[in-house]
């Protein structure tokens, strides 16, 4: 697991201009703000109270409508989608009797047009084995069934949008080589032809066209690398397409992406699994699909992080290449050896102060307000809760809420099963923040980790690694988020875990500390608390006591922190929640050489 080079958002949304994106390689990469490792998670990100989409983006209902003009974005459709498109073309002819549209509906090649609507009524079904005949004798013609109100009132015509497709000829015959000639092909673009004849019980004026698409084609050459036909709506392929196409995505080379990474997550998101279904009753189907659309009039990085959310992943550029995971449950024993799977912290590697930041009230909710894109409801969002008794129990009955989007989902069953573990996961939200010696640099965003340390009392304790930063010294940071695997669980309820802190000394090298030394250990003094622009800042009067060696600060109400190995009588921490009338209780205390611990000088802060 060699050292990664950053490309965009950390863990808890703040956004970066990674080395990858920014197209820098080398050692100016791996430089860029001293950031080895850290990953893109959109979903991670609203967990904490961030998913906003940076550039606003569009909304993804509003693709059902029709739209007109030479400079409207073409969407990318990955899966199955309802599509409005773009009319690029209209004209009259046989005395206005007939009226023809060519509509632009996606960027190509789609696998299928499925079906057609007139202001959401179905006009028209395609059977793409029925192409190639002119009449069936079943109102079927050249593969388009049609409705019987539309018999003889429309007739379609399409292209799947390869390089290079021909003109649509029947179009071509109707309006005249002279409005579209042979040149007239929009290569590249997935097209619908309508030619509707005039009839007044038939048409109140111009309908809204919308089309079933199945969308981006898994082409040949890529077949052979190790995708299948059947992955077009695979989220790892959604994601290998946009990062390497060099027409609507980053172009990136093929050679740039750790293709293994791509296939296992690719396998992993095609594995039947049991969820729950509106009634709650089990349900088997895929893990993970995506089906929707990506707005190339958007950021790179905002449509990232749309896919990445339709497989609850994130992505690293490691050892000079792109690697998506999906956030689940890690093997953390070798299946062959039977041997711990996962790099170990403890005393020995772990190097100066760190931070313990627990969870709060303003991250940690009992309830997901999710929005997803349902199919039976022409597309348009719909939303619903997932629910915690147990978890609202734990709140006092405190109703605690995230808003969840995910755009390229269109099932209920994997909306519901996503919640329930970004549920699940805001429960175990337990985050750490420390220095270890180079040697940590084996260790990748995504690893699951272990942290064994006498302060806060943890015997390998499990963390996954979300964020990796090279110090001055030469020493490596890590941002770590509590794991468990009770969190991928998706239909058992799962108690919050409680902060445990050790409050004598245990551990060390050689004979423990004499007990007499106890009530030699001198408290500081002196505390005051200075309100910042973002939190709070507590400084103190040091120790008199010369066998001081560093504080701890303990934070209780709010705003739970802990930070432990200070070295300075200062420390700052953030207070998102200052809500009148409620306070927090800020404990210091100073230990010795030996672990001992002083009686805590406190200090109350009201909001």
């Amino acid at each position: 697991m060699p050292p990664a080079i950053a490309i965009a958002a950390s863990y808890f949304g703040t956004m970066l201009a990674g080395a990858g994106f920014l197209g820098l390689t080398g050692l100016a990469a791996s430089l860029v703000g001293g950031v080895i490792a850290m990953g893109i998670n959109s979903i991670a990100s609203s967990l904490f109270g961030f998913n906003k989409s940076d550039s606003g983006g569009s909304n993804p209902a509003s693709l059902t409508l029709n739209q007109t003009g030479a400079v409207n974005t073409i969407p990318v459709v990955y899966g199955a989608r309802r599509v409005g498109g773009t009319r690029i073309f209209i004209d009259t002819t046989n005395s206005n009797k007939n009226l023809h549209l060519l509509y632009a509906i996606c960027e190509g090649e789609i696998t299928t047009i499925t079906k057609i609507y007139f202001n959401n009524e179905l006009a028209a079904t395609f059977d793409k084995t029925k192409e190639d005949i002119a009449n069936d004798g079943a109102s079927t013609y050249y593969g388009f069934k049609y409705e019987t109100k539309y018999a003889n009132k429309a007739e379609f015509r399409m292209r799947y949008g390869k390089d290079g497709q021909a003109v649509i000829q029947k179009m071509q015959d109707n309006v005249g080589a002279t409005k579209w000639s042979n040149e007239h092909k929009v290569s590249g673009i997935a097209l619908l032809y309508a030619n509707l004849t005039f009839d007044q019980s038939v048409y109140n004026g111009l309908p809204t066209v919308s089309v079933d698409v199945v969308g981006r084609k898994v082409p040949a050459a890529h077949i052979t690398a190790g995708w299948a036909s059947t992955d077009y709506d695979n989220p790892a392929w959604a994601l290998y397409d946009y990062l390497t196409n060099t027409r609507y995505g980053k172009g990136l080379d093929p050679a740039m992406i750790d293709m293994a990474s791509f296939l296992s997550t690719k396998a992993y998101c095609n594995e039947m699994v049991d969820m729950l279904d509106k009634d709650n009753k089990p349900i088997t189907q895929k893990r993970y699909v995506a089906d929707g659309h990506i707005d190339t009039g958007k950021t790179i990085i905002d449509n990232v992080k749309d896919i990445l959310t339709s497989m609850n992943a994130f992505m690293i550029q490691s050892g000079g290449k792109y690697k998506v995971r999906c956030n689940k449950k890690e093997q953390l024993v070798d299946p062959i050896t039977g041997l711990p799977n996962l790099y170990k912290f403890d005393e020995s590697n772990i190097t100066g102060a760190w931070d313990i930041l627990l969870g709060t009230k303003t991250n940690r909710f009992n309830q997901v307000k999710l929005t997803y894109f349902e199919p039976e409801n022409n597309y348009q969002g719909n939303i619903f809760l997932v629910k915690d008794a147990t978890y609202l129990a734990s709140d006092n009955n405190q109703t605690y809420e995230r808003e969840l989007t995910l755009p390229l989902t269109c099932n209920y069953n994997r909306a519901a099963y996503i919640g329930r573990i970004i549920m699940n996961q805001s429960r175990y939200q337990t985050t750490v923040t420390f220095n270890a010696v180079q040697t940590a640099m084996i260790v990748e965003v995504g690893d699951v980790i272990s942290i064994t340390h006498p302060v806060p009392g943890w015997v390998e304790k499990k963390f996954r690694v979300m964020n990796m930063t090279i110090q001055p010294a030469g020493d490596v940071r890590l941002v770590c988020v509590e794991y468990n695997d009770d969190v991928y669980t998706n239909e058992t309820v799962i108690k919050s875990p409680d902060f445990l802190r050790q409050s004598t000394y245990t551990g060390g090298a050689g004979s423990q500390p004499n007990a007499n030394l106890t009530s030699s250990v001198r408290a500081p003094t002196n505390a005051v608390a200075t309100v910042l622009t973002t939190g709070r800042q507590v400084t103190w009067t040091k120790s008199v006591d010369t066998n001081i060696t560093s504080y701890e600060v303990t934070v209780t109400g709010n705003n739970p922190f802990v930070k432990i190995g200070i070295t300075t009588n200062i420390v700052v921490f953030n207070t998102p929640t200052v809500t009148a009338g409620t306070h927090d209780t800020v404990n210091i205390v100073a230990v010795n050489g030996l672990g001992y611990k002083s009686a805590p000088l406190t200090i109350t802060i009201n909001y």
